[in-house]
């Protein structure tokens, strides 16, 4: 490597000693410090900007995913302590993934084209500021019998006014009557929900705690 590829970056999760490599000792022995790492000095020199460290914490899990379960990430990844580093499915190693929970006003939806008379996704709202702003669709999460009843009570509020711009064609926007209640991993850079699940319509008279956008 003699520069930095441009938008490059590299995640060094741990830092390996080269002995720890080929005795298998547990990672909780290894040393991590970046000079008796398995990079050599010269790769080191030229990955200065780009290489970055990952996080060792201990104590609860839960604990640990309640303090990340914010930040801009869809899961943790988490290594049994004592156990050595062996290449392979062993189990030692887990993904846990960020599960967030939130309830946001529906404004519309997109019709089904292989469904008749269904939905295929609901448009988001969230509160910002006096009013609601698109945040994003959801489309999985309902049956089809739940797809064509959310489309018979959402004709019902249809609106030529919708209360944000939402891109896209043969949308069907609606007034925020209704609330549903979204899973998401997380928020993308545009400001909308990432892997959205559909869990259920809230009560109506919930619609002043939907989720609100900070300015």
């Amino acid at each position: 490597m003699q520069a930095r590829p441009a938008g490059l970056d590299v995640a060094a999760l741990f830092c390996i000693r080269r002995c720890s490599a080929r005795t298998g000792i547990a990672g909780s022995e290894k040393g991590r410090s970046r000079d008796a790492a398995l990079f050599p000095s010269h790769t080191l020199r030229y990955c200065e900007e780009c290489l970055r460290y990952g996080l060792i914490f201990g104590g609860s899990p839960k604990i640990g995913m309640a303090g990340w379960a914010g930040a801009p990430s869809t899961g943790i990844i988490s290594k049994h302590r004592d156990q050595p580093y062996r290449s392979g499915r062993t189990g030692d190693w887990l993904k846990i993934k960020c599960i967030q929970s939130d309830s946001f006003a529906i404004i519309g939806y997109e019709p089904s084209t292989a469904l008749p008379g269904a939905i295929a996704s609901l448009l988001l709202g969230a509160r910002y500021r006096d009013g609601y702003k698109y945040v994003g669709s959801v489309g999985t999460g309902f049956k089809h019998d739940e797809a064509r009843r959310l489309k018979k009570m959402l004709d019902k509020i249809k609106t030529r006014v919708p209360v944000d711009k939402v891109p896209g064609k043969s949308l069907v926007m609606t007034g925020p009557m209704y609330v549903a209640e979204i899973e998401y991993r997380a928020w993308t850079n545009d400001g909308k929900l990432r892997h959205a699940s559909f869990k259920g319509l809230r009560d109506p008279d919930e619609l002043p705690e939907v989720f609100r956008l900070s300015d």
